[in-house]
């Protein structure tokens, strides 16, 4: 076999090998984000909470803290979601995330900011269809890429909610409402597990994107002018 050939063969292997361990979403539509209102496939960022080793000696100083009370209202929650043209779907499931935010502590205005990062306002344009009520991409544990079929389905927008809060409580070390998803598990068995205290810390972890966070932060950051 020539070094053509051989180089070649090994392109391959790595390729195939990458697709098979990885736990990332495709984000090749993006390509990337300059400013996230123009982005339709929004479903394609990646999740890589499977990946444990990512750069522990970074420490996050000053950083929005993802346990403790909104920094807004409801009301304004919801005249956000409505200045941004966002689907009906996910400005009424606005009280619902409200409502996780007093049962478990953890930010409502931070999941639903993204809530709406996910799922591109709530207009689904990505992998997820809208039925699976599935707000923050969560995978199940059999996932091999990212089609329909690798993301957790929820019965109800209230169930794919406490996913996304029980999910997140994965990451925080607060205990899931109710018996949480297949994910959840996995997540509670990665070695950072219950010590992600920052928002700025979901970057890298929940997302492959380097400024995953910035978005959070800005849309919470515009939820106050309302």
């Amino acid at each position: 076999m020539g070094k053509i050939e051989i180089l070649i063969v090994a392109f391959c292997i790595i390729l195939v090998g990458s697709f098979m361990y990885s736990d990332y979403r495709d984000t090749t539509d993006l390509d990337f984000i300059e400013d996230i209102e123009e982005v339709e496939d929004i479903e394609d960022i990646r999740d890589i909470e499977e990946v444990d080793e990512v750069d522990e000696e970074v420490i996050i100083a000053d950083g929005l803290e993802i346990i403790g009370e909104s920094e807004v209202t409801l009301d304004q929650m919801i005249a956000w979601a409505v200045s941004k043209k966002s689907h009906r779907r996910f400005i009424e499931v606005a009280p619902i995330y409200w409502k996780y935010g007093e049962l478990t502590g953890i930010r409502a205005d931070i999941l639903y900011a993204q809530a709406a990062f996910e799922t591109g306002y709530g207009f689904y344009k990505g992998s997820v269809p809208p039925p699976f009520n599935n707000w923050a991409g969560i995978k199940t544990v059999s996932a091999t890429g990212d089609k329909p079929k690798d993301h957790e389905r929820f019965d109800t927008p209230e169930d794919g909610v406490r996913a996304h809060f029980n999910h997140v409580s994965a990451y925080v070390g607060l205990k899931p409402v109710g018996d949480p998803h297949d994910r959840y598990f996995l997540v509670k068995r990665i070695e950072w597990a219950g010590s992600i205290k920052y928002v700025e810390e979901l970057s890298g972890r929940w997302a492959p994107l380097e400024t995953y966070h910035e978005y959070l932060i800005r849309f919470v950051s515009e939820m106050k002018s309302f």
